[in-house]
């Protein structure tokens, strides 16, 4: 690359650094509720299911990826569940419990950095990445070497936000490893507020500088982001729901995730161009449902939108207007027709 061409982009930067004045995870007002953290992980909805066993595999890297499963009386299939971003298997009980009252068996996997899957670096609460095409890889190994050998049955992919992203890369390397896919609010773009050229040529200046495996400039681990960024005004209008993480995070430190790296954004960046190029996601011939959330503050919804037209085989699901960011931890008048919709969606 010609020097002037280095100089150029660093005056670019260094500008870029003046005016990128807002932080890529929205800030809120933290809500609190009279229920104690514990007293919270106590509701029985909240609580494991009483047949929930947790496993490990090692995946190609010679990682362990923790996931978890149970199995429904007289079940119509099998729903594999992959989180968002820093999320883990404990958020979801009370949608693991709702799927297998539902009789669907149910396996979570936690992506490897994330919950009890081993993380990347020392500081192990730091968000990194190999490559996106990694984590759909530990996905297909965990559907071909766990599930399938399970017996013959319908298998159905639920994920949510960067789990939504990653089964995108999943369902076009992997075609027919699943019948159908649910995808809630999928990471396609940046968040709404963010501008993505200014943050492509900080992302390229961090990583070019030997700064890839440090916090972006407004994240921190755990202790740092939990008082600081609450999902409250931005995930959901239901204050129990949106507390869980934190709780979990609270009574287990090994779940705890900080926010992301410079070299995660990169790989986030580098996923979005493949999703985006050509006819990547036409290319995606399985079925899938789509819940868009017209109040997302995290994904745009127009993006979430112009990637289900992109879609061979596809449905739309509008939560409504005032629906925010995580459709399976909003409130009940949100949470409820969506699950309701994504279970027919399946078992027809």
């Amino acid at each position: 690359m010609p020097a002037w061409t280095n100089f150029y982009k660093l005056a670019i930067v260094l500008l870029c650094s003046i005016i990128l004045a807002a932080p890529c995870l929205a800030d809120a007002t933290i809500t609190k509720t009279a229920v104690s953290d514990e007293e919270l992980l106590k509701e029985k909805r909240f609580q494991q299911p009483p047949n929930w066993q947790w496993h490990f595999f090692k995946n190609a890297d010679g990682a362990s990826i923790r996931y978890g499963q149970a199995q429904a009386e007289k079940p119509k299939g099998t729903i594999i569940l992959v989180t968002g971003f820093t999320e883990f298997g404990e958020v979801y009980f009370e949608l693991i419990n709702d799927l297998l009252e539902a009789h669907w068996n149910v396996y979570e996997m936690d992506w490897r950095g994330e919950g009890g899957s081993d993380r990347y670096l020392d500081d192990r609460e730091k968000a990194y990445s190999l490559g996106f095409d990694h984590d759909a890889n530990d996905l297909a190994q965990l559907i071909e070497t766990v599930v399938k050998p399970q017996g013959k049955q319908k298998l159905i992919l639920m994920a949510h936000s960067l789990g939504g992203h990653i089964a995108l890369r999943f369902l076009h390397d992997h075609p027919g490893l699943v019948d159908k896919a649910i995808l809630s609010a999928p990471a396609v773009d940046f968040a709404s507020k963010e501008n993505p050229t200014l943050i492509s040529l900080m992302t390229w200046w961090q990583c070019t500088t030997g700064n890839g495996n440090k916090y972006l400039d407004d994240q921190g681990n755990w202790d740092f982001m939990e008082p600081k960024v609450t999902k409250a005004a931005t995930h959901s209008h239901d204050e129990k729901r949106v507390r869980l993480e934190a709780a979990w995070a609270k009574q287990n430190p090994k779940l705890r995730s900080g926010g992301a790296t410079w070299e995660w954004l990169q790989e986030y960046q580098k996923s979005l161009d493949i999703i985006w190029s050509g006819h990547y996601l036409k290319d995606i011939k399985t079925p899938v449902l789509v819940g868009c959330p017209g109040a997302d503050l995290i994904i745009k919804p127009y993006k979430q939108r112009q990637c289900v037209r992109k879609l061979s085989n596809l449905q739309l699901y509008e939560a409504g207007e005032f629906a925010r960011h995580d459709l399976f931890l909003e409130s009940d008048e949100i949470r409820k027709p969506f699950l309701e919709q994504a279970l027919n969606f399946a078992r027809i």
